[in-house]
């Protein structure tokens, strides 16, 4: 993925660590992490792979990207969001 999430150890431990789900797995601890109270967005950069956006172009990965998190909302899947999310290696 392209996110980078740093906390303590205890805390990952308390929320039960990363569901076992074959996508989305960081927006759904996400989701818990944010019910403990305030998180900080660190200006610090991280380096990740740009495969996918070369590959698929910086419009239709925002889109899909965009859709996927839309349709996550509403409760499709982590599962059959997956299929949508194709691999660029």
């Amino acid at each position: 993925g392209d996110q980078g999430l740093y906390l303590r150890r205890d805390i990952f431990n308390s929320l039960g660590g990363f569901p076992q789900e074959p996508f989305l797995e960081d927006l759904i601890f996400s989701k818990r992490l944010k019910k403990l109270g305030r998180i900080a967005v660190s200006r610090q950069k991280i380096i990740v792979s740009p495969r996918r956006w070369q590959k698929k172009g910086l419009l239709r990965q925002t889109i899909r990207n965009w859709t996927i998190i839309t349709l996550a909302h509403c409760g499709v899947s982590p599962t059959r969001l997956a299929k949508m999310y194709s691999s660029v290696r």
